[in-house]
């Protein structure tokens, strides 16, 4: 847990425990999407990233042609009046609340859950699985590794 920032890390366990989802997998994605923050990548601190659709240290989809998961889930986790989806506090809730929802469509499997927060829950249902996108794979790969780190 030494690789997660503190304020991190106990976003991760609240928003967990507030929405009923492992903190883990959220590490595990914030881990994937940003190194929890620390990324200097296209989108992370502003602007979208390289594919022009998420933002934030979460990746959320801030554009209509994903289907703007910011939009929908937007928090103002921190109590300051605005929710920002480059702020970790909101950004961490609101994907505590997307990912609570997608335990509902996947099941609870952190690799599901995992590949549905990367491909969307549609392909994971596609393929019954973990859908067979190279980029997807690694994700789950990684996100799995992770989490087997934070036990």
């Amino acid at each position: 847990m030494a690789d997660i920032p503190s304020h991190y890390l106990a976003l991760y366990k609240a928003a967990g425990a507030r929405y009923g989802v492992d903190w883990r997998v959220l590490a595990a994605i914030g881990k994937n999407e940003s190194d929890h923050g620390r990324s200097t990548a296209a989108g992370v601190a502003s602007g979208r990233n390289y594919a022009g659709c998420c933002s934030g240290p979460m990746q959320l989809c801030t554009v209509q042609s994903c289907s703007n998961t910011w939009g929908y889930y937007a928090i103002d986790g921190d109590g300051d009046g605005v929710s920002s989806v480059y702020d970790p506090d909101d950004a961490i809730y609101a994907a505590g609340a997307l990912v609570r929802d997608l335990k509902v469509i996947v099941g609870d499997d952190p690799s599901l859950l995992l590949a549905a927060y990367n491909a969307g829950p549609g392909n994971v249902k596609k393929y019954k699985g973990v859908p067979p996108f190279p980029e997807t794979q690694a994700y789950v790969k990684a996100g799995l590794a992770y989490i087997a780190s934070l036990r």
